[in-house]
């Protein structure tokens, strides 16, 4: 690990996720491993100590989720849209043969 990284904001989330995999191992192999993990560095080590990692962790996630739920109510309101056309042209999905509408409404439950 290293300083590198002078911003929570740029270290990749897939060093995120791997030191969180670290820490998780340590949790299960004891209070020594527990200690030698979760200490702090000065400076501080975005991108390994235990408090910036998990913290930027959790806001990611947070912010992930509101990301996802919007963008599934605007995948529903496209749904819905292309609902109507399809029930309007009557067109069929090409590898079922199936009323297109019928498999858009499928899809947007």
């Amino acid at each position: 690990m290293s300083t590198i990284y002078k911003i929570n904001d740029i270290v990749p989330t897939n060093v995120l996720a791997n030191r969180l995999n670290e820490l998780s191992d340590a949790v299960c192999k004891g209070p020594h491993e527990v200690h030698k993990q979760f200490d702090m560095r000065i400076p501080a080590e975005l991108d390994r100590d235990a408090d910036l990692v998990l913290s930027q962790s959790a806001s990611r996630m947070t912010e992930l989720e509101a990301q996802l739920v919007l963008l599934r109510e605007q995948l529903a309101a496209l749904n819905k849209e292309y609902l109507i056309l399809y029930q309007l042209t009557g067109e069929v999905w090409p590898s079922t043969n199936r009323p297109l509408a019928m498999v858009v409404s499928e899809l947007s439950e």
